[in-house]
């Protein structure tokens, strides 16, 4: 192999690796806009599915991300979610169905 494809060999393994750290970057600043603009559930409001919102009850319990994987309109009243749910389990909220996702582990048991 001549030294000129050696060299189009190395700069083009160095422009992969400068892409692939250039995509997680991306990644990172994207979820972090995600989550700035991320609110609380609405009441009364309509989700499209994969929408993502923090849990907003009466007793203020932002440690749930809510998925929307059934989209519609909450319902009036905020649904209470049971102290004994888990990661990945679902709620149903008027026509709206989430997922829930324990995405700080208060809720993780075990």
């Amino acid at each position: 192999m001549s030294m000129a494809s050696l060299l189009q060999l190395r700069e083009g393994k160095e422009l992969l690796e400068r892409l692939a750290s250039l995509e997680e970057q991306l990644a990172k600043k994207q979820n972090g806009i995600a989550m700035a603009n991320m609110g609380a559930v609405e009441r009364n409001k309509k989700y499209d599915k994969g929408a993502v919102v923090f849990n907003a009850d009466e007793d203020i319990d932002f440690s749930w991300l809510l998925e929307c994987v059934t989209p519609g309109t909450t319902g009036s009243i905020a649904v209470k979610i049971s102290d004994d749910a888990k990661n990945g389990d679902t709620l149903t909220d008027g026509e709206v169905v989430w997922k829930l996702d324990d995405y700080i582990g208060a809720h993780r048991k075990g």
